[in-house]
């Protein structure tokens, strides 16, 4: 929020287009493939080199809230309350995580399904502190673990696991939470539903909503936040096994429709995820036909194609 998306900042593109050669793609070289490359998932080349805008955040305030069962409710909507005046200097989402009651996980949080704030700001510590208070205020916490650290330790804000797993996701953009919304997320995946998985939602807003200098493909900056679902499939799980476990998903999306942007975030679209629709989704109408036709003046033959794939019209030539 306080930067934009990646995309917003790269300069230059080291590609190999379908055709084996390597072009220097900057918005002067090559601007159809500079607009289509940032943001448009793998579609257009091997990126073999790129330059990037870098910014001094030496250190960051953050960390995260942890709430037990009983206070997720109450939290989850006083979250939701608070994002519509969080400066852009903080980034936060929520997550409900059904820990599991194993070794490794911290005692506190062991065997519980809890509410997780996930915070990352460029403030300091007190305005930090400032700025959060009315979310400390729901009440007591598990954990507690908001301060400054240096930003090398930024993956310790959601301390995701590292280990390579199977596992099933969904994800739509959103422009609304009201109290329905979020009474049908709890119904379904908070503490006590019948289906636990792991769901986060993303406050966005703040400079993602702001084009770039040199524009890109990147859509739907207009969305309130981004809504991700994520249940770990066994690695020997059957397709029928494996269609149960994305049931919910669907449970889910079906609830939060009239709320729904009707889109999709690229970078979150994985496996079955991933169809045609579900990628044309992630853009607009008139950046996807763009994209398409680019495609086809790069690479006609779609070589490209074990992505999140965009096929391409009608195929051109390149200059």
């Amino acid at each position: 929020r306080r930067f934009g998306y990646a995309a917003d900042h790269v300069r230059e593109i080291e590609l190999v287009t379908a055709d084996g050669t390597t072009r220097s793609v900057t918005a002067r070289t090559h601007p159809d493939l500079f607009w289509a490359s940032r943001g448009g998932g793998g579609n257009f080349g091997v990126v073999t080199g790129m330059e990037v805008d870098l910014f001094p955040v030496p250190t960051l305030y953050g960390g995260g809230l942890f709430y037990d069962a009983p206070l997720v409710g109450e939290a989850l909507r006083a979250w939701r309350d608070w994002t519509s005046t969080a400066p852009e200097e903080i980034t936060t989402s929520v997550a409900l995580v059904p820990f599991p009651d194993v070794d490794g996980v911290p005692d506190p949080l062991r065997g519980r399904h809890v509410l997780h704030v996930r915070i990352a700001a460029t403030l300091d510590v007190a305005t930090g502190d400032e700025v959060i208070a009315p979310l400390r205020a729901v009440g007591p916490r598990l954990l507690d673990a908001v301060g400054e650290l240096p930003y090398t330790d930024s993956a310790t804000i959601c301390s995701d696991p590292t280990e390579p797993m199977g596992y099933q996701t969904t994800n739509l953009f959103l422009d609304g939470l009201p109290d329905q919304a979020l009474s049908g997320v709890l119904d379904r995946v908070g503490p006590g539903a019948p289906s636990p998985q792991v769901l986060e939602i993303r406050h966005l807003g703040g400079a993602l909503r702001r084009p770039p200098a040199e524009a890109n493909c990147v859509s739907h900056r207009d969305a309130e936040y981004l809504l991700g679902l994520t249940r770990r499939t066994p690695p020997d799980a059957t397709p029928e096994q494996a269609a149960a476990l994305r049931a919910p998903h669907a449970e889910v999306r079906a609830a939060l429709r009239p709320w729904s942007t009707g889109a999709s975030y690229l970078n979150f679209l994985d496996g079955d995820g991933a169809d045609t629709e579900r990628v044309r989704s992630a853009y607009t109408p008139e950046n996807y036909r763009r994209l398409a036709d680019t495609k086809a003046r790069w690479d006609p033959r779609n070589l490209f194609r074990h992505n999140r794939n965009i096929p391409p019209t009608a195929p051109t030539s390149p200059n």
